[in-house]
């Protein structure tokens, strides 16, 4: 899963040991054992940049089949079939994108972060879609999940089949793709879900 780049936290190591070393060991001014270490820090993100790059990996590829075939349980389980033909799409183009990440190509890392993100997100809107589908006497917030599903669906369509294109377009040259991640919900409907889910 897309969390804190790894090298931000590496790069304490090398500045934690330059402060250490100037300011107890060697008596610098603290000011000064700071700067020198704010600079060691800044080398060290350098230095440790490899820590987020991800390479072929066939725990991620297995992972990114098990949420796909999860999307296509639920797309023979739901009732409409805009939102069903949304989700084939979308796996569709995963799939492509999976295969692809099988020839260990240059873009791994922007592929693989994008698939936990988008992949990760249509699942779990897919989830909370079908509880709140069966439901017979649907509240406000309900009716809204289920109006803002397609919406959220056909985003995430968007935006896999943009890095798609741009996956093929380039072959195995760096592709000129910047993850959008979406808004989930406002404010107020975010207080009501968490609501719905408590009592659910």
């Amino acid at each position: 899963m897309i969390g804190f780049q790894k090298r931000f936290i590496y790069a304490v190591i090398p500045g934690a040991i330059v402060f250490i070393l100037l300011y107890c060991f060697l008596d610098f001014y603290w000011w000064i054992s700071l700067l020198l270490s704010a600079l060691a820090y800044c080398a060290g993100i350098f230095l440790f940049r490899g820590k987020d790059l991800r390479l072929y990996d066939p725990q991620a590829l297995a992972r990114y089949q098990f949420d796909l075939s999860r999307l296509n349980q639920y797309k023979e389980q739901i009732k409409d079939k805009q939102i069903s033909s949304r989700i084939e799409a979308i796996v569709d183009t995963c799939q492509n994108l999976t295969k692809y990440l099988e020839t260990k190509p240059a873009n791994a890392t922007t592929i693989y972060n994008s698939l936990d993100y988008y992949l990760t997100f249509a699942v779990q809107r897919m989830v909370e879609y079908m509880k709140v589908e069966k439901i017979e006497d649907k509240s406000f917030v309900e009716n809204q999940l289920m109006l803002k599903m397609n919406v959220y669906l056909k985003e995430i369509d968007q935006e896999c089949s943009k890095l798609y294109k741009e996956v093929v377009k380039n072959k195995d040259k760096k592709i000129n793709y910047e993850m959008r991640r979406f808004e989930m919900l406002s404010k107020f409907e975010d207080d009501e879900v968490k609501k719905w889910k408590r009592k659910n």
